[in-house]
């Protein structure tokens, strides 16, 4: 009888531990796509900092707007003034900033998580900022507007 209720007292702390290991392991944020037109695409992960169930991890990652590295991960070729649409899990507050190949800097209007594309032909570079109860995040991609 002994016997018997140790392995229970065992199988009952194992899956308890088990639990905690597998809810710890979604220690980071969440995936976020774009969309536009007929083409999708992830974005590059920047830095975050998130809480798990019992700790917390801070990440710095950010890629450098305007490197090759940057550029060549992730790029979308887009009509002029086409609906960008971010599909993300439901941020608290999000934010997405563009950066134009002549420097310049704008912070662009969403409307249900979707903004325009520039009408002017070019590369523009996006980062994105969210902040969920768990953490924030911050993302990067780009776009070629077509002429």
């Amino acid at each position: 009888m002994l016997s018997y209720v140790r392995w229970i007292l065992f199988a009952f702390i194992s899956l308890i531990l088990f639990g905690v290991i597998c809810l710890e392991s979604v220690n980071h944020p969440p995936s976020i796509t774009v969309h536009a037109g007929l083409e999708s695409a992830v974005p590059i992960s920047g830095s975050y900092c998130w809480e798990g169930l019992i700790s917390a991890e801070c990440v710095t990652a950010d890629p450098s707007l305007g490197t090759e590295p940057a550029k060549a991960s992730y790029r979308m070729t887009v009509e002029p003034g086409e609906e960008i649409h971010i599909n993300q899990k439901q941020a608290n507050s999000f934010s997405v900033e563009q950066f134009a190949e002549d420097k310049t800097y704008k912070s662009m209007v969403l409307d249900s998580s979707t903004f325009k594309a520039p009408d002017q032909p070019g590369t523009y570079q996006y980062r994105m900022a969210g902040y969920w109860e768990k953490g924030s995040a911050s993302y990067l991609f780009t776009i070629q507007v077509l002429p």
